[in-house]
This record gives structure tokens, sequence and C-alpha cells, in this order.
């Protein structure tokens, strides 16, 4: 299976080259689109976390360590989580293309109202992320935000009838942060499960899987809350 990927990431970043190569000879002959650097920054990061996520598969258990020479300070580790960050900007971007597309204009999602029981989940995962271990935070974030997210935007990626609220032209732009989360975070909470388990340990104290477990009842119970409040406005 690793070598099947090995083969396929290859294949994909020679096309990815050839992809880039057309486009500037394209650009040069003023025959180039003005989405196609877009498209080259979206593509090219994709690739990237791909090139990481396959560093960490090869580099097995090792490779989730966080702290010592032997891994270099956690070095594999610590570039997953640099990439997806980028990943994520890029995603906030999208968000707010969804929204202006839903008719939401960006001063309101900026500064309309928010609802305590609309907010109090981004308070948790800042407050996590700031006063919790990182096991933690990951365990609350990465694997429990990101997991549910996966879980409901591929039921309404796959709704025609939400897609039938947008026009044919503007569908695309509309709809990217839903596809992308709904094939994204099919595997990232995975990924992220897996490097919570090298911080962690063979043989973790309980008190550590207590806070790991109740961090993630809490961000399933706030995500909840916001969810519920959303629906009663409708």
């Amino acid at each position: 299976l690793y070598t099947g990927n090995m083969a396929m990431f290859d294949v994909d970043a020679l096309s990815f080259t050839a992809m880039s190569e057309k486009f500037m000879d394209e650009l040069k002959a003023r025959k180039g689109h003005p989405a196609q650097p877009n498209m080259l920054k979206y593509a090219g990061t994709e690739l990237n976390k791909r090139r990481h996520e396959l560093l960490m598969a090869a580099g097995g258990s090792a490779a989730l360590e966080w702290e010592s020479e032997e891994s270099n300070g956690g070095n594999t580790a610590r570039s997953w989580l640099t990439r997806n960050i980028r990943v994520e900007q890029k995603h906030a971007e999208w968000y707010k293309d969804w929204a202006q597309s839903a008719g939401v204009p960006l001063d309101r999602l900026y500064d309309g109202p928010r609802p305590a029981a609309a907010t109090v989940i981004t308070g948790w995962c800042w407050y996590v992320c700031k006063s919790g271990g990182l096991a933690e935070a990951m365990a609350a974030t990465n694997y429990a935000v990101e997991g549910v997210t996966g879980g409901w935007t591929r039921l309404v990626a796959a709704s025609e009838k939400y897609r039938e609220l947008f026009t044919e032209s503007e569908r695309r732009h509309a709809m990217r942060w839903i596809h992308a989360h709904a094939s994204y975070d099919d595997s990232h909470p995975v990924e992220a499960l897996d490097i919570i388990a090298g911080l962690v340990g063979k043989d973790p104290e309980h008190a550590t899987v207590r806070r790991i477990q109740n961090a993630i009842q809490k961000s399933y119970d706030f995500y909840l809350l916001a969810l519920d409040k959303g629906l009663d406005r409708l």
C-alpha cells in the first residue's frame, strides 16, 4: 500500500510539473486564465500535504515522537502540523467564499450577532490550545472538531437539494469549503490520532488519558450546542 501511494505521488508530482510548465507557456502567450495561479497554489498545497503524510508513514512510530535528539526534536510531526496550518489558512478563504455565496456579507461574518451558544466552541478550542498539553489540544481540535465536521460536510456535499441553492456558475466557488472538508476531514482526524498516540507513548498515565477523553467530550458537547443554536434560527 505504501509503495502504491509513493508511486501515485510521483505520478501526480510529475503531472503538477507538466501542468505548471503548460500554464507558464499560456501566460507568456497571454492565453492564460486568471484562475490558473490559484489552481497551482491549491494543487501545490495538496502535494506538500501528501508528501508529509508519506514521510509520517515511512517513519512509523518514530515519526510520531515529539522531543528527542533521535527524531531531531520531533521534526516530522512538527512539519505535519505546520503544513496543516497552511492548509487551514486556505480553507478560511474558502469559508468566506461560501458565506458570501450564501448571502452573508463579510462585515456580518466578522462582526454580526454571535449568540453565546454558537461561539462557546471557539472559546473552548482557544483555551485548550493555549492552556492544555499538545496531545489534549490536538484531541479537542484536530481529532474531535474536524472529525465531526467531516461527518456533516459529507452529507451536505452529497445533497442535490443543497447544491441547487446555488446557480451552476457559482456552485463550485460556493461549495469548495464543503467539498474540501468532506474529503480532508475524513482522513485528517485519523492522522491526528496517530500523532496523539505517539505523544502520550505506549503506557500513558491514567490522568493523561482522562484529560484527553474530557477534551474530546467537551468539544463534542460544545459543537452540538452550536449546531442546535444554528438550527433554532432556521
